[in-house]
């Protein structure tokens, strides 16, 4: 690596990973964007988020510039990376992504504009090459939906723009790039999806157990404050949700079974209709498909506020 003294080559693009114990996927993402994105002026900058695994290692291995420091908020990791980012274009990938060549030609179409103009973008996930249940069921369709917003781990805008914004909110634990979005939003900024921007997710959970922690990990956020919580349509139906599961106990406790058929009905058709809401534009094959999910989604989502309490604590 070059000493601290020696003049830093300023490249086009600069690519910042945060990363926390992702020894099983950064190094696919390295060899992707070296694959694909050969012909484009970048450097590779990882922020090690206080990982306990070989993270830090195999980036230095991989020869990227590296910032380590303790555990913190993933927002906290995106500022550094683009504080030590020596181009003015900063694209935002995820640790558990990979690449695609049709990223790299999308960018070169892109680059001035992204470059010159105040705007965000970048794209939502293509499912990997072999999905799961999960990936064909549940984040396929939603990586159709027409959103307000660009997904942090595919996020490109030039550092004018993003020092302009103010950066992401470093107290935010999840959220922080749809907060981010709306505050560029209110600030003037264009937010553009680009479909051609395409990355691919190895990191989408593949069993049950995986997606309940994703998603308890991705409430945490509409905890963090009334003001959040009570904008967070998802946050409320899950306290809801939880709240009919305990009167539906009470009512098999004092043997009324008819109240407790009803609301167990009820919390049915709440599931139905959650899946309704997420995946209104697809088949009501998917609906109902992803259905049973609604329902730990929901019960996943209202544990993110005892372990936002728990973090608290410890």
């Amino acid at each position: 690596m070059p000493s601290d003294n020696a003049p830093r080559r300023q490249p086009d693009i600069s690519v910042v990973i945060p990363a926390y114990n992702e020894t099983a996927h950064l190094g696919n993402l390295i060899e992707s964007i070296r694959q694909n994105l050969y012909d484009l002026d970048l450097e590779i900058v990882v922020v090690d988020n206080g990982s306990t695994d070989a993270t830090p290692e195999l980036a230095q291995k991989a020869g990227v510039t590296l910032v380590t420091i303790p555990k913190d908020t993933i927002s906290k990791a995106r500022n550094l990376g683009v504080a030590t980012a020596a181009a003015e274009v900063i694209a935002f990938i995820d640790a558990d992504v990979r690449l695609t060549r049709g990223w790299a030609l999308a960018m070169k179409q892109r680059y001035p504009e992204i470059r010159d103009q105040y705007l965000i973008t970048g794209s939502r996930y293509m499912i990997p090459e072999n999905p799961s249940n999960l990936d064909k069921y549940w984040f396929a369709p939603l990586s159709e939906k027409e959103v307000s917003y660009i997904n942090g781990g595919n996020l490109i805008l030039s550092k004018t723009t993003f020092n302009k914004i103010g950066g992401f909110d470093e107290v935010l634990n999840t959220g922080e790039d749809f907060e981010f979005c709306v505050r560029a939003r209110k600030q003037g900024a264009q937010i553009i999806i680009d479909r051609d921007l395409q990355a691919i997710h190895d990191g989408f959970p593949k069993n049950l157990l995986q997606f309940c922690k994703r998603e308890i990990w991705h409430g945490i956020g509409d905890f963090q404050g009334l003001h959040r919580f009570l904008e967070s349509k998802v946050a409320i139906a899950a306290v809801v949700f939880v709240l009919i599961h305990l009167i539906l106990i009470g009512a098999l406790l004092s043997e009324a079974y008819l109240t407790a058929l009803f609301f167990g009905l009820l919390l049915l058709l709440i599931s139905f209709a959650v899946s309704g809401k997420i995946f209104r534009s697809s088949s009501i094959g998917i609906i109902l498909h992803n259905t049973p999910y609604c329902y730990f989604y929901l019960i996943s989502r209202f544990l993110s506020l005892p372990k936002l309490l728990l973090n608290k604590i410890s």
